[in-house]
């Protein structure tokens, strides 16, 4: 029913037989309300409050229970229609507007909380059973839109209703030890590693740890049999897929005897069987990731950037945040890069060649939200396009293709089939001219091909702008936002200095981009949390809500990364002195000693292609080097590369003739 339908109570003597299903059907109404009621529906309905069962039970068929603050309580309804009242209480909208996110959340945290005060009262009474099963039915709302407080008042009362649901949790007492002479024992649980933003954060922040430092244990829920998932196996010092059943699982993973266990899909929305196994203690440690909290008592930190917004708001989490700097926001997709892959073009896609074109991502739930304002953004600029791209992996679009149809205008369309793998989305979003809503990798891969990505503050690619120095592009609101994008899609001279502005800042490849800043930062971020653990117990690191932050973070500064990348290769860990040098190459691209350090670690490593790529780097900022020519000559011998490697030779030849290595190196060649 719509907003705007006249009210026609049913009659009493209908309902009295059929409560169950006049509220089931308000329930539905519910969901397909997409804003709130029409003030002559909210006047009857609160109207029929203050009369009977029958009367309210009527006007729960016109509003939604959000609306009505005053609707009964529980406990004054009747036993028998406490699953199908609880069906309408925890009805709302998939797509809520903002300005009905408050009154959504206000209702929903205290509807929420007065179900878990039932359980944990009598959960064997079976009307509260009953509600419960209902309200477990309910997909977890929007939480991202609503105030930090309700967020934290509704993942707590739902954390208490699983608590419950599951029979308690597990009194595990495990004891945490000092990490003296020993690697902290790590664990990191995904559902299963394939093709999301989070696995990719999980190998950025992973493949180039420390193994003196970290034993790094994966878990997965199931396997994926993923470029990614192989990946990870390579890194790990172990890889396992856990049983099926919950027990189970905690068995396994408490055998591991691990310090810190994190689980690192997101826990906000209470994922099933992922919260099931969150509910317990597995390691003395646990730590969750993301932005918004979990609510669940047995998560001590979660794991959040310095940029984010959660940083801003220490108390509206149950956890205690533990705040790294911007490589928070590190996703490495080289595992899902292969280098055959076809680009598209804009013909391919039939866009003109001039034709603006926005691209956003299509996801399960924004959008007919991003649609709904998309015609107002063409009232201005007509014939620019709307390009919904699926997510790597991402199979189900039925939500997108449904909502793309409700348009009926051809310059919305969804690309399909969905892409494979991140090159060929990169080769997608590389064709247009702006770009909104997309997920953390796409972004990364819209930035990277220069597309400029408009953000809201606040949100996960606010806090990416903010890393790559790009605030210009955050807006304090969706309004702002759209505004700036009609005007650049009407203005091409505009997109091509933005463009410019963007790829010059990608130049300097920011470090979100920079693997060995992530792995050394997540480390001592773990081993500070471990020390505070150890230390002041868990009641002791709890009880300050003050965000967790590394002391001494460890230095970038590329003189120090030159030192320790040199030292790694002394010291036979060329695999770790390669990721090392060329996170300084990131702060000083023009320095030649730093190249030609990398050519040598790659040459220890035996991956003789990018020596030789690295060196001939070098030689062009120090063509006086004579010890990178000698060592270029020696890799293009050894690679097959004759006339690279006599060039090379005549250089060192010139530059230092007496070297006792020149007279092998030119029998070598004439052999």
């Amino acid at each position: 029913m719509s907003s705007s339908s006249v009210y026609t109570p049913l009659p009493v003597e209908h309902l009295s037989s059929s409560v169950d299903e006049a509220l089931n059907r308000a329930a539905q109404q519910a969901r397909m309300r997409q804003s709130s009621s029409a003030p002559h529906a909210l006047a009857t309905a609160r109207e029929a409050l203050e009369q009977n069962w029958e009367r309210i039970v009527s006007a729960a068929t016109l509003v939604s229970a959000w609306e009505l603050p005053k609707a009964p309580r529980l406990r004054d309804v009747p036993d028998q229609y406490w699953g199908a009242y609880a069906e309408w209480l925890f009805a709302y909208p998939e797509n809520p507007s903002a300005a009905d996110l408050p009154a959504i959340a206000a209702h929903l945290a205290a509807r929420v909380e007065e179900i878990a005060d039932w359980m944990e009262r009598n959960y064997a009474a079976t009307p509260i059973r009953v509600a419960v099963a209902a309200y477990l039915r309910t997909p977890p709302p929007p939480l991202a839109g609503m105030p930090r407080i309700l967020q934290l008042r509704i993942q707590q009362a739902r954390a208490r209703i699983l608590i419950r649901a599951q029979g308690g949790r597990v009194g595990v007492h495990l004891v945490s030890t000092r990490r003296d002479k020993r690697p902290l024992r790590v664990g990191v649980l995904h559902s299963r590693f394939d093709h999301r933003p989070e696995t990719f954060a999980t190998y950025a922040r992973c493949a180039s740890l420390d193994p003196r430092r970290v034993e790094l244990h994966l878990f997965a829920g199931a396997p994926a049999f993923s470029p990614i998932e192989n990946r990870c196996r390579d890194i790990a010092f172990a890889f396992e897929i856990l049983p099926e059943h919950a027990a189970e699982q905690l068995a396994v993973l408490q055998g591991h005897k691990l310090d810190v266990l994190i689980y690192a899909d997101d826990l906000s929305a209470h994922p099933l069987p992922a919260a099931q196994l969150a509910l317990f203690r597995a390691a003395p440690l646990q730590i969750a990731t993301g932005s918004l909290t979990t609510g669940l008592p047995a998560m001590d930190l979660l794991l959040t950037g310095a940029y984010d917004d959660a940083a801003c708001h220490p108390h509206a989490f149950s956890e205690r945040l533990a705040v790294l700097p911007e490589t928070a926001q590190a996703w490495d997709l080289s595992a899902d890069r292969p280098d055959d892959a076809l680009p598209w073009d804009r013909a391919t896609l039939g866009l003109e060649a001039d034709q603006p074109c926005v691209v956003s991502r299509a996801g399960l739930a924004n959008d007919a939200a991003v649609l709904a304002r998309w015609p107002a953004l063409l009232t201005t600029v007509p014939g620019a396009a709307l390009l919904f791209v699926p997510s790597p992996g991402q199979t189900d679009l039925d939500h997108a293709r449904q909502a793309v149809a409700a348009t009926n205008d051809p310059s919305v369309r969804l690309h399909e089939p969905a892409p494979l793998d991140h090159a060929e989305m990169a080769s997608l979003l590389a064709l247009a001219d702006l770009a909104i809503d997309l997920d953390g990798p796409a972004a990364i891969l819209a930035l990277e091909a220069g597309v400029p990505l408009l953000a809201v503050a606040g949100s996960p690619n606010a806090a990416l702008l903010k890393s790559a120095g790009l605030t210009g592009l955050i807006f304090t609101d969706l309004a702002c936002r759209d505004a700036e994008v009609v005007r650049l899609l009407a203005d091409a001279d505009a997109r091509a200095r933005l463009r410019e502005t963007v790829e010059q800042a990608m130049m300097k490849l920011p470090r979100f981009a920079d693997f060995y800043a992530a792995a050394a930062d997540f480390t001592l971020l773990l081993e500070t949390a471990w020390d505070e653990l150890c230390t002041l117990g868990r009641r002791g690191m709890m009880h300050t809500r003050a965000p967790l932050h590394v002391a001494t973070p460890h230095s970038l500064h590329p003189g120090d990364l030159q030192s320790e990348g040199r030292t790694l290769i002394a010291a036979g860990c060329p695999e770790r002195a390669v990721p090392c040098l060329l996170s300084a190459i990131q702060r000083a691209e023009g320095d030649a000693a730093l190249w030609f350090d990398l050519a040598r670690a790659y040459r220890a490593a035996d991956l003789v292609q990018p020596a030789i790529e690295s060196l001939e780097a070098s030689l062009r900022l120090d063509e006086a080097n004579a010890a990178g020519w000698i060592m270029l000559c020696e890799l293009a011998a050894a690679a097959g590369l004759s006339d690279l490697a006599r060039e090379a030779l005549d250089v060192a030849a010139r530059l230092r003739p007496d070297d006792e290595n020149l007279a092998e190196l030119r029998s070598g060649l004439d052999a």
